[in-house]
């Protein structure tokens, strides 16, 4: 979806969220994200039909932004069938890890 990681800073790199948090982990339980989160990580490398939310779009830039996933629309939607997506990939540190080559 991005071309671009988001800037980060020295703490943050270092894993001190704000003294409280690690970077990248997974979004909080209970919360929609983590649902569109879990659908997808639990699938990877196959498409996926995510639930109708009101902020779908956001939520999946949220999780490409902040926890660097790399979410691919494999067919679009209509009236009658709803759109599939994939998880091709993340982001984990330097290391690009890859679900869709061999």
């Amino acid at each position: 979806m991005l071309a671009y990681q988001r800037p980060l800073s020295a703490s943050m790199l270092k894993g001190k969220k704000r003294g409280k948090k690690e970077l990248f982990n997974a979004p909080k339980a209970g919360t929609k994200t983590r649902l569109i989160y879990d659908a997808l990580v639990n699938n990877a490398g196959k498409p996926v039909e995510l639930p109708k939310l009101k902020n779908l779009g956001g939520i999946l830039y949220a999780l490409d932004l902040y926890y660097a996933l790399d979410i691919r629309v494999v067919r679009g939607g209509s009236k009658y069938r709803k759109t599939l997506y994939l998880l091709a990939g993340y982001n984990d540190g330097d290391k690009y890890v890859d679900f869709m080559s061999p």
